[in-house]
This record gives structure tokens, C-alpha cells and sequence, in this order.
């Protein structure tokens, strides 16, 4: 799975130069599949596909997408989690992953240096850390595939043997007093855990690498009473970067509304405002509806009203 895998020559007959497109399609095609998943994070082979529907995937509406993401898994990108969903039919699917930093796929045999620890998908475990000299409390620096690094502290040690490690690991806590972070747990969770967290809040989270995901708290675990840090479980919200929806204003009024073509109230849509970014609200009611467009008022679900910092929007009496 790379993109030197064939190249076509000038001078090669006409089926090698088909061949080569074909490849070359199908990769761009795998990498449409992983930036969705590090986009919208994980998810089932049906949300998959929707999304390949919602945002005109080339190949959407016949598997194609969920054949590829399962090339995608045999070649060690994604990873099926210990979750499922249902589908929109009822059906229970299989939740899938891509490691949330770059992790590395070497061989223990491969680690000449001694010191050297790395992170590694179990089956059975999930994501943990192997190497030598583990002790369970000690911080140690993980290499990934990259040669970036990665501190972590060691938890329970899963197996030993003359050579080679294997343990839980948990992020250290520093982060800030108001930061929210990403966490795994030892039962193959992920968690967040940041300030008075609630059931229901809608916020962005910084991952390690820098990116921005935009999450819902679904289910309050447990509170430190002495430094208020929640821990909680959480979905990603999925943004529709190709949303026709945006933000108009009654001029009479003063009032802002959402108006786009396909949404109900109660539905939480992604709308895009005069700067070009995205944010979400949810629809609380139609208020209009002409020549196929839809009006609708709206709550922002970081729970301001109206104070969006939206900017100049069109009239909402214009097309």
C-alpha cells in the first residue's frame, strides 16, 4: 500500500498505464478514508459510508469505502476497538480506529537500543508500551515511527521475558488548570479529563499532535473533588466541511438565523460563517421555508445564544 507500488512508463503498453491509474486511484481513495477518520474520528463501516454519501466521494453508495477501509486494516492503519453501534437498521457494527499519534510497527527484535521503548497494538490489550526495564510509576519516553517521542508513566506491567516488556501506560498530568486532554485507559478506553466536565457539553480538544477535535460529553465517570478534573467519556461530533448552511440576518430585527436546505429542528447541523470556519449548533425551530431554503433559529452548543461572533452575514431576505 504505496504509492510506488507501480508506476507506469511512457513507453509501456496502454493496460500497464490503466493499471497504474487504477492504483493510484484506489490510493487517493485510502487516504480520503484515513483523513475522515482523523477527521471525524471513530467510527462504523455504515457512518463511513455516509459520509462518503454526505461529502460526493467518487465511488459512495456501493461498499466501495468499506472494502477499502478493510485494506486499510490488513495493512495495520486501522483498528477495529472494542465498541459497536448500531446502524440505522438496527444492526450491531464493528467501531474503528486510527492510532491517535504515529505510533511504530518495529519488531522487538529490531531494537538495538536497549533503552528504547515503543507503543504497539495488542488485540487482546490495545494500545500499550513494550521495551525493557519497565517499572511500573517511572515516566520513560516512547519512540514512534516518526522518531518523535512521547512521555508517558508506566503502569501494570502486562508480560516479561528475558528480553522484552509489556505494559499499560498512562499520559502524564500536566496540563494545564482549564485544559481538557485525551487519556487511555487500562481497560481500552478513551477518556477525557479536564474542569467540570458535564453530560451533554459540547467542547474542542487539543490532541498531541497538535489538532483540534470537537467533541460531546456522554457520560460522566468519576470527580476529583480536590482539583475539580472530570473524567469522562465522549463522542466526536462530526463536522460537514462541505456544509451549505450559513448564518443570515434579519435586518428588521437584528436577529440571526441558519439557513441551508436540509435540517429539522433538533438536528445539530455544521454552519459556516462569513470567515469561512465551521461551528455547530443545534436547529430549535423553522421558521421559513422558500424555493427549497430552509430558516431556522438556533443554539450554539457551546450554549451561547447568539453570541457567535458570527459577523456580516447576508440578509436573510436574499438569496
Amino acid at each position: 500500500m504505496t504509492s510506488n507500488a507501480y508506476r507506469a512508463r511512457h513507453n509501456d503498453p496502454d493496460t500497464s498505464h490503466k493499471a497504474a491509474a487504477r492504483l493510484s486511484d484506489i490510493e487517493r481513495e485510502y487516504q480520503r478514508i484515513l483523513t475522515a477518520f482523523d477527521t471525524h474520528g471513530d467510527m462504523t463501516d455504515s457512518e463511513l459510508e455516509e459520509i462518503a454519501v454526505e461529502e460526493q466521494w467518487p465511488h459512495a453508495g456501493n461498499n466501495y469505502y468499506r472494502r477499502r477501509r478493510s485494506d486499510l486494516k490488513n495493512a495495520g492503519k486501522i483498528f477495529i476497538t472494542p465498541y459497536r453501534r448500531e446502524n440505522r437498521n438496527g444492526n450491531s457494527e464493528a467501531v474503528w480506529t486510527i492510532a491517535p499519534v504515529d505510533f511504530t510497527d518495529k519488531q522487538p527484535e529490531l531494537m538495538l537500543d536497549s533503552r528504547m521503548v515503543i507503543f504497539r497494538f495488542d488485540n487482546n490489550y490495545g494500545w500499550i508500551i513494550e521495551g525493557q526495564n519497565l517499572t511500573p510509576g517511572k515516566t520513560v519516553t516512547v519512540t514512534t515511527r516518526n522518531n518523535s517521542t512521547h512521555k508517558v508513566i508506566v503502569q501494570d506491567i502486562i508480560s516479561a521475558d528475558n528480553t522484552t516488556m509489556r505494559a499499560y501506560y498512562a499520559w502524564p498530568e500536566s496540563i494545564g488548570e482549564n485544559e481538557t486532554r485525551f487519556t487511555y485507559t487500562p481497560d481500552n478506553r478513551w477518556v477525557v479529563i479536564g474542569p467540570n466536565l458535564a453530560q451533554g457539553q459540547y467542547l474542542n480538544v487539543k490532541t498531541r499532535s497538535g489538532k483540534t477535535r470537537r467533541i460531546k460529553i456522554t457520560e460522566v465517570l468519576k470527580t476529583d473533588e480536590n482539583t475539580n478534573k472530570t473524567t469522562a467519556r465522549f463522542s466526536f461530533v462530526r463536522v460537514n466541511r462541505n456544509t451549505q448552511n450559513r448564518f443570515v440576518k434579519d435586518l428588521d430585527t437584528g436577529k440571526y438565523y441558519v439557513k441551508g436546505r436540509r435540517f429539522a429542528a433538533g438536528d445539530e447541523v455544521s454552519v459556516r460563517k462569513r470567515d469561512k470556519t465551521l461551528v455547530q449548533v443545534r436547529i430549535d425551530s423553522i421558521v421559513e421555508e422558500n424555493d427549497g431554503f430552509l430558516i431556522g433559529t438556533f443554539t450554539s452548543l457551546d450554549g451561547e445564544k447568539q453570541e457567535l461572533n458570527i459577523g456580516e452575514s447576508q440578509d436573510m431576505k436574499s438569496d
